[in-house]
Parts: structure tokens; sequence; C-alpha cells
């Protein structure tokens, strides 16, 4: 670690500032996530109720082992054998040894082991800290009645009067006595919930921190000095108006925005699961988004192209296109390319599809009925298996990993042949001739176990290392097939994942349980009795995915517009208006400003689906320009700000604060990358790292490879979305690693040390190079606490350096190091130049000067307030 720390005391390195009233760190609430409840209510808890509870369940005729496994409470206190569960350590926990089967004696279920795909399930769970949200408590009268229908779901009737599912009507104008305070429409809303509860909305925020607000709110990095001082300095009554506009226009909405649909899409360039298949073609879907955002496309032509794009009718051949790269939305999704049996295959690619779709546009968990009728919501496993049928009628395009056989692999649609069609990013040529090396030894390696065969039989050993090695030897071929011997891609590449009807189109058989071997009555597939809808709307032709695409974005659907309209809002207040952001159903949170959401939904769909619109109406606000800073009275009626008397600090997400470094060390690249290095990918367990040594880092982080098995540690630091779920709302988490992480990190300390040069080059003093390092990292100006505390450090620094150059610098060569740090740069820069001549590579070097004004700049990176906003 560089000798950063004496800043800290100062620029506060160890932790978050402003922090509102009881917004928790990491560990101190222990309230499941969303994600981990989705994750045991639709995979976990049909595991346990189909190969379990016969034996292990509290009703159960006989509990073996005095296990019971349908409560938390079960498996915490365990059977004969102690607890079954060590939440968070899947190799000691019992229920995991017995699942394995490595112990003939201890081997669960005892007449059939579990496939490999629902031990990693179960596997996953318990490393995830056994989530679990089965609790023990007396049922009411109706309860009880609800729990007595078929199959133990909830009756339709439940959900009449759920606010969720009632038309969507324009709200008047409330009443306000302060009318002088509001802006726009926004304000009256929120104003009025204010002056009910007898609380003042806060101080206008001063236009510094407004800007940079603003700014990583709609483009996702910070403003430059220049933007700063000229809004500033504009004193006419529209420049926050062209600011906004301005921002609006920018390509760096989309790639900002874009990233918060990913989110929504759980894009991610890999399969994840057992053995993490690459896709290197999901870039074209990731691109498309960027684009489509960019252009402001109405958002229910958004989602229409993306459930059921190949289905639209289009006007030429670019529109059929991005329709067909669009579709990628249902088929980037995690799967189980080991599952051997394809009628399963299809029925969990379908599930992951009808589950992305329901709780990405419609905030409901409809994939919970897959086994039973919904235990919170008015949807029963016949409304699934009506959706189902839509799905199993249509054919997922993910393309595979080129092995021969024992995994699942489709087509991949052709595009057409247009002018100007990207066909992805250049292999560089050691990564092509490592492949190239893999390749021939792989088949020297085939030709000998071959000749084994040959002597041994089909029934051999060899046989098997056989159909191993030709796995192995299928994606390198496949790789080497995508470029040409210069790294350059082929005509191969100009495909993409994507959704189409299926040859065969059929309805869906409702499966007791969910068990593929017991079949119950066919369901006609459709669009099923969920929210406004009182009858199913039934297919005639094709698949139904452009029926039920078409539904969606209805205006008489009363889920779609609330849903999105949420989703902006929490993007720009770090609430949502309706907490669940992903569950709107009976069981999620009531909206807080009921009439405030209608009238954003509402707006939403008058002004076209109008993204940007909306934005703009939220931002243009007064209550989106208030100051963060809190009073007394505030704190004490409503300290978590849900009637949002202030606007409540939040923490940048993760891509937004590496693109913060990058701007402020000078180093961003805005031309967006081609394609994905993941397209370089030669087999399953994806890794990229060897990526990074040949392609520039400097790019936006949304075009950062996202491997499902190996997220990047950056990334994975800040809290980024998990992708293999839907998430609408990240966590935010705030802990000492975080910090830790931005002091150590080489990527990080390299940025600085570009921030550095990039400052000691300008012709300026060192007052105003400090200035200018504030406003490119926090957006202002150094506090006077603050310029006395860095000239103290500066000079601090300058006594280390002369007890003998105490900072570290990197290892140098003999010759090199020899010459000492007392001769002339003239004469180092000689002693380089002949070292590199004779292909020694020497590492750059920095002076004490650069190493002090790096590790002022790492401490910038490093605090707090830069990783807030206010």
């Amino acid at each position: 670690m560089r000798c950063i720390w004496y800043l800290s005391l100062v620029v506060g390195v160890s932790g978050p500032i402003s922090l509102a009233p009881g917004q928790m760190q990491m560990g101190e609430d222990e309230r499941l996530s969303a994600q981990d409840e989705h994750f045991f209510e639709s995979r976990v808890r049909p595991l346990l109720i189909e190969h379990c509870y016969s034996c292990h369940a509290a009703d159960a005729e006989r509990i073996r082992g005095g296990l019971v496994l349908d409560s938390k409470e079960g498996w915490e206190v365990g059977g004969i054998s102690g607890p079954a569960v060590i939440p968070g350590d899947p190799d000691n926990s019992l229920l995991i040894q017995s699942i394995r089967w490595t112990d003939e004696d201890f081997q669960m279920p005892p007449r059939r082991k579990l496939s490999d795909g629902d031990i990693a399930t179960l596997e996953e769970w318990v490393r995830r800290g056994a989530p679990d949200p089965r609790v023990v408590k007396a049922l009411s009268v109706s309860d009880l009645e609800a729990h007595v229908i078929p199959g133990g779901g909830v009756p339709k009737e439940a959900g009449a009067d759920h606010w969720a599912f009632q038309t969507i009507a324009t709200p008047s104008h409330p009443d306000v006595k302060d009318e002088r305070w509001a802006m726009n429409e926004v304000d009256g809303f929120i104003l009025a919930t204010l002056e009910e509860n007898d609380l003042r909305p806060a101080q206008d925020a001063d236009k510094a921190t407004l800007i940079r607000r603003l700014s990583f709110d709609i483009r996702g990095i910070p403003p430059t000095p220049e933007e700063i001082e000229a809004f500033e300095e504009d004193r006419s009554e529209d420049a926050y108006a062209r600011l906004v506009d301005a921002f609006l226009a920018s390509p760096s909405f989309g790639e900002r925005w874009g990233r918060h649909w990913l989110d929504i899409a759980r894009y991610a360039e890999s399969s994840g699961k057992e053995n993490d298949v690459p896709y290197p073609f999901a870039w074209r879907y990731r691109d498309w988004v960027i684009e489509a955002l960019n252009e402001d496309k109405p958002y229910d032509d958004f989602i229409r192209a993306q459930i059921a794009g190949d289905l639209l009718k289009v006007r030429n051949v670019d529109e059929a296109t991005d329709h067909l790269v669009a579709t990628g939305y249902l088929a980037i999704g995690s799967k189980s390319h080991q599952e051997r049996n394809r009628r399963q295959f299809a029925l969990d690619v379908a599930d992951e599809q009808i589950d992305t779709i329901t709780q990405g546009l419609l905030g409901l968990t409809v994939s919970c009925a897959r086994c039973h009728d919904h235990k919170y919501d008015p949807i029963s496993q016949q409304d699934y298996y009506q959706l189902a049928g839509v799905f199993l009628s249509s054919e997922t395009l993910f393309g595979g990993n080129g092995q021969t056989n024992r995994t699942m692999s489709s087509d991949l649609y052709t595009l057409p042949n247009r002018e100007g069609i990207k066909l992805g990013l250049a292999m560089p040529q050691p990564i092509y001739d490592r492949i190239v090396e893999q390749t021939a030894r792989t088949e020297r390696e085939v030709e000998r176990l071959e000749a084994a065969v040959q002597e041994a039989g089909r029934r051999s050993d060899a046989a098997q290392m056989l159909r191993n090695t030709n796995n192995r030897l299928a994606p390198l071929k496949s790789a080497l097939a995508r470029y040409d011997s210069e790294g350059q891609p082929t005509e191969s590449m100009r495909v993409a994942m994507g959704m189409r009807d299926g040859a065969l189109i059929r309805d869906a058989n409702l499966l007791v349980r969910g068990e593929l071997d017991k079949p119950g009555e066919v369901v006609p597939r459709g669009v099923p009795p969920i929210a406004d809808l009182e009858e199913s709307i039934l297919v005639k032709k094709g698949s139904g995915r452009l029926d039920f695409a078409e539904w969606i974005v209805s205006e008489s659907n009363p889920l779609t517009a609330r849903v999105m309209a949420n989703r902006i809002w929490l993007h720009l207040f770090g609430r949502g208006i309706v907490e669940s952001t992903e569950n709107f159903g009976l069981e999620g949170k009531v909206p807080s400003h009921p009439e405030l959401l209608d009238y954003l939904a509402s707006k939403f769909m008058e002004d076209d689906w109008s993204v940007k619109s909306l934005i703009r109406e939220i931002v243009t606000s007064r209550a989106y320009q208030m100051s963060s800073r809190g009073n007394s009275r505030g704190l004490n009626i409503d300290p978590e700000n849900t009637m949002y008397w202030r606007m409540s600090p939040r923490r940048l997400e993760a891509e937004a604060i590496r693109d913060a470094i990058l701007v402020a060390a000078g180093a961003l690249d805005t031309t967006p990358p081609v394609g994905s290095p993941i397209s370089w990918a030669t087999g399953r367990l994806v890794n990229v790292g060897s990526a990074e040594e040949f392609i520039p880092d400097n790019h936006r982080s949304v075009y950062m490879p996202i491997v499902r098995g190996s997220v990047p540690l950056f990334l994975d630091t800040f809290d980024v979305a998990d992708p293999s779920f839907v998430t609408g709302d990240r966590e935010e988490t705030s802990v000492p690693s975080q910090a830790l992480f931005l002091l150590n990190d080489d990527w990080v300390m390299k940025q600085a040390d570009s921030m550095a040069k990039e400052l000691l080059a300008l012709r300026m003093s060192d007052d105003e190079r400090v200035e200018l390092a504030f406003k490119r990292t926090l957006g202002r100006k150094p506090s006077a606490a603050e310029r006395g505390a860095i000239r103290m450090f500066f000079q601090d620094f300058g006594k280390l350096d002369d007890r003998n150059n105490a900072y570290q610098q990197p290892d140098l060569p003999r010759q090199l190091a020899a010459a000492g740090r007392n001769n002339s740069a003239e004469r180092r820069a000689m002693i380089r130049r002949r070292l590199e001549a004779r292909g020694i590579e020497v590492p750059e070097t920095l002076t004490p000067r650069e190493v002090a004004w790096s590790s002022f700049c790492q401490s910038l990176f490093a605090c707090a307030d830069f990783r807030y906003v206010q």
C-alpha cells in the first residue's frame, strides 16, 4: 500500500459519509434479498418437495432419522446426526454429503441419486448461506380456506382489490399550501405528503452538487471541470433544463441506462451453472440495448422486439436484423448444458424465460407456480402451463460450446449480409497461435487414442478418453473457424442468439408437482388470466409470443407501465416508490406514493412510452433538485426518507465508480468496442483473464466481459448484479474491504499514476493542480482544512524521499538500478533504451514527485466522497 493513509484523516477513506439514518451496512440487516428468496422458492423448495418431503416432513407418516426439511427450524435442529446444513459450508453439511453419494452407507435419496444439476442447486443454496424464507405461523380462517383449494394456492378473487391490478388512471393534482415550491406535477404529489406529515422539503442543492448528481444519474460518469464551471456561471433561467437535454442526448445515456436494463435482462456471456459454457455472440444483444435506449425507442416497441422481434413486420433489412438480435433477451439466460434429457432441458429454459419476463416486466413471480399453485398470488399451476406452452412452442437459439456429445446446443440466427454489420473483436495473434498449438496437440492425441481403441475396443478406458478428447477438440476447432490466420473475424461471426417459432407448435401438459414423468391434462397455450385479465387469451396461430408481448404492452395492462416507472424513479432517487421492484403481487410492498406512481405511469404511456421524457419529467422536478442535508425534524419523523423530504445520499454502482476513475485519470476511451473477448473462448469454464493482457481495459464498464462463474473482481467488490437473476434494485453495501480494494488494487494504482502524470504535465501551480484534481474526482473545490492537510502530506512525503527513497517502486533490471537515483534523467533514459533494444522488459518508474502525486490521486479515488453522490 502506498503512503496515502495520511489523507484519510481528512477525506474519509475508511467509510461512507452522510448515510441516511437506518441505512444498514452489510451484515446489519438479516432479511433475505429478493434474489435469495426467489432462488429458494423457484429452485430449492421444489427439489425438497419432490425428493425429501415423503420421509422428512412434519406431516410424513414416519419421519426418517428425526429430520424434517419442510421448515427452516427443521434443518437447523437436524435429526439424530445433528444439524443437516451448515450455512455457507456445503462440504461439511450432512445434507450435501448425503446427496453426493460418496459414502455407501449415507446416500439420499436412497433409491435414485439426484441429477448433477439438482446437486449443484442444493450446493449453491448452502453456499449462499442457506436462505430460507419459510416461517412457522398460525393460519387465520381465511388462510386455511385459501389453502384448502386444489393445489393449495390463492384464489383469483384474492387479487380483485389489489392495488397493482387496478386500471391506471391519471390522478388529479393534489392541493398544497405552498404552491410556489412546486416546479412540475411531480412536486405536487411529494409536497402534499410532506405537508400532511408537517414536514418541510430540504433546501435546493448547490449547482456543483446538482450537476454531479445529474451527470452520474443520466450518463454514469462525473461532469468535467469545464462543465461544472460553465453550469455554475450560467445564470439563465433555462440553464438546468438545457443541461438535462444535453446529458440525455449524450451517447453515454444509453451506456448508463443500458446497464440498468441489462440487470433486468440478467445479461451475461456464458451459461453459468455446472460448466459455464461461453456465449460468443451475446454482445450483439448488449449493443442493441444501448443503441435502442440512445434512440429513445418507445418502451412498448422495445419490449415487443425482445419477446417477439422475429414475428414483427419490418420495413427494411436493418430493422429485420435489429429485431432478430433483440430476441437475444430470451436466449442469454443461464442453462444447464449438461442436462441429458432434452425435454427436461426445454422445460427448464422455458421456465427461466417465463421468470425473466414476468419478474422483469410485470413484477410478478409467475414461475413459482411451476410445481404448485402460487402460495402468495392468484396464479395457478394451470396459468403457468398456459405460458409454458408458448415458450415450448418456440425455439431458443443459443449456440453452445461446440462439443460433440453430452451437452445441449442449438442453432444461431444467421444475420442478413448487410453493409456495416459488425463481426466482432479481432483475436490477438498470441492467442490465435496458442489455440492453433492446442488444436494440433489435441489432434495428435485423438490419433493416438483412435489407434488404442482399435486394439482395446469400444468399451475400453481408451474409448472414454477418446470421447473426452474429442470434446476438448471441438470447441478449439469452433474458435479457429471464427477467425482467419491473422485473427480477424470471419463471416461465420455474422450470427446472433435469439428466438423463433419452433417447427412443432404444441400445448403443454400440466406436470404434477412439476415432474416431467407425471403429465396431467393438456393446457391450451395462451396468456393466462392475471392482473386485468378475467379470461385467458388463447393462441390461434403460432407460438403465442407475439400475443403475449402485445398484452404486456397494452395500455389496459396495469403492471407494465407501473413497473417501469417505478424502476426509473428508483434509479434517480435510490428508492422505488414500490420498494419490492420485482414483486408487485399480494406479498409485495405497497407504494409510498400511489397517486404519484400512477401519474408517472400514465404520463409514460401518454408520451409514447418515452423513457427519456419520463426521466426528464422527474429530474426537472424540485424534489430531485433538493439537497441531501438533513434536519432534526425530518430525521425524527422520517429517518428512512420514505416521504422524500430530502435527496438521500447514494453510493455509486460498481460500473460508475470504475468509469469515474477512468475519467479522472484522463484514460476513458469513449469509443464503444466492437464485440467481446468472449468470442475467443475455446471451451467451458470460461476464463477471460488472459484477455486483459491483449486488449485495453479503459472502455466503459458496461462493455466488460460478464461471465456468470467469474464476474470481474472490481465489479464484484462493489455489488454488481448477479447475472443469473432479474435484478431491478441492486444490493448496496458499504464495508471496509471496498476502501481497502481501492488502496491496493494494481489497476487503481495504474490509473492514479496516469492522473498524476497528466496533472504534472499541465503548466499551473500545485495549488491549482490540487483544485483540478478535486474537481475531476469529487466535483468540487477542496476546503481550507483539506488544503492544509494536503500541504502537510506533500511535505511529509518529501521527507520520506530524503530517507533513501522510502516508497515502493517496481523491481528494476540490475543495470538500471545501478545507475542510481542521483544520475541524470538523460543517462537513465539512455540505459533504458539499450535494455529495451536487447529485449529486456523495463518497468515504468516514477519520479519521487510523480509518486507523491499518484498517492494523492489514489487517496481521492479511495475516499467516501468519491463513491457517493449527495
